[in-house]
């Protein structure tokens, strides 16, 4: 990917979010949500306005605390 990405997730109830993304090293690069979130449908931009150097990062979404990871290539 070179430009925007998007982050989906369904919620059952209201929940509180955090999307951070981060570089290899573990350095945050950008903190793109953490509010709560009212139950349903949700995305989220990643990379909106394409100012991600070439690389590899990760985008941590955390829900109530539970987290997950995603690998992100931009070109």
């Amino acid at each position: 990917s070179k430009g925007e990405s998007a982050v989906s997730f369904s919620l059952n109830d209201a929940s509180d979010i955090a999307l951070n993304v981060y570089d290899v090293s573990g350095r945050l690069v950008e903190s793109i949500a953490n509010a709560n979130y009212s139950a349903g449908e949700h995305s989220l931009s990643v990379n909106k306005n394409a100012s991600y150097n070439s690389g590899v990062y990760f985008i941590e979404l955390s829900v109530n605390g539970a987290r997950m990871s995603k690998k992100l290539i931009v070109q």
